[in-house]
């Protein structure tokens, strides 16, 4: 930003009476390098709203691949995702599942590394029904925000579309034993970095009736890592301070411009030169306003010097 500071000695005569000399100091910033300082603050801004927003991102995949009955080998569908933010708030994950017996099938969703979360495993199945539900096919949407956990779906009145298959949305099973209680939960994705490869799992664990998988979706939403969205918030404070701070000067000295035009004017009167001021732009801070360095310019051809 352009600052101008001119020290000088003022002379004034009113009604034939001399002042005495008094100096002053007259600090302007001008209105177009106030604009530059308002633009990069909009700028920081605009940014920093797009880093606390969590846009969602989704992605379907078409498979229709039969999953081998009875195969604990199964079937794998490999995606790699990128240009994401970096920290996973939410993931959602849409099944369309044709035909089979639904208390046949296992299947599990993983990121890179990641563990593995359990989608389905063997739905219905408990210590006095071995073979879960008959029902055939899903066509679900899996969210960790569901009221209800699809493992035990027939408790909750569940709906069915014209192709027998479950709809709605449901917790993730979660469970690596189907018996068992403990739990996981498409929320263990939180926190992680969603590029990368995911891999959707299904396998069908027992004889008879086969499933085929149609196809799935992610719904993947991410926010910027903590430490980024920091420095956005510290940057554009940083940004506003500078601007109030020289905006204020502006404002104090308003009066003063045509002062200064006189004063110039007088300058270059005094010395048949232009003024020349050299800018040095560091220490921008709010409590610090950089000084300039005025100076004559050197004489032009045929224009004698005159010191001031």
């Amino acid at each position: 930003m352009t600052v101008r500071q001119i020290e000088s000695n003022m002379n004034s005569h009113q009604h034939g009476t001399r002042n005495t000399h008094h100096a002053s100091r007259i600090t302007i910033t001008s209105t177009r390098c106030l604009r530059a300082w308002t633009s990069k603050l909009l700028w920081t801004f605009v940014l920093g709203v797009w880093s606390f927003s969590a846009p969602a991102a989704l992605y379907t995949y078409n498979v229709n691949s039969a999953i081998p009955d009875n195969n604990t080998i199964g079937l794998t569908d490999s995606h790699t995702i990128s240009g994401l933010l970096f920290d996973i708030t939410d993931v959602r994950v849409t099944l369309n599942i044709a035909g089979g017996y639904n208390g046949d099938l296992y299947g599990y969703l993983r990121l890179n590394n990641s563990p593995l979360v359990v989608l389905l495993n063997r739905v219905g199945v408990t210590g006095s029904d071995p073979d879960g539900y008959a029902d055939s096919g899903f066509s679900v949407t899996l969210a960790a925000s569901a009221a209800h956990d699809i493992h035990f779906y027939q408790n909750f009145s569940p709906s069915y579309n014209g192709s027998g298959q479950l709809t709605g949305t449901w917790q993730a099973d979660g469970r690596t034993d189907p018996l068992s209680s403990s739990r996981g939960s498409l929320s263990d994705f939180n926190g992680y970095n969603p590029n990368g490869t995911w891999t959707l799992f299904f396998a069908d664990q027992a004889a008879g009736d086969q499933s085929t998988l149609v196809s799935w979706s992610l719904d993947i939403t991410a926010v910027p890592e903590p430490v980024n969205v920091a420095l956005a918030i510290f940057g554009g404070l940083a940004v506003l301070a500078r601007l109030i701070s020289h905006h204020r000067y502006l404002l104090a000295l308003r009066p003063m411009w045509s002062g200064l035009n006189t004063l110039i004017r007088r300058g270059r009167s005094s010395l048949g030169l232009p003024f020349v001021c050299s800018f040095a732009p560091e220490n921008l801070t709010p409590a610090f306003v950089p000084l300039t360095r005025c100076h004559a310019a050197p004489p032009r051809s045929g224009i004698a010097h005159r010191p001031a």
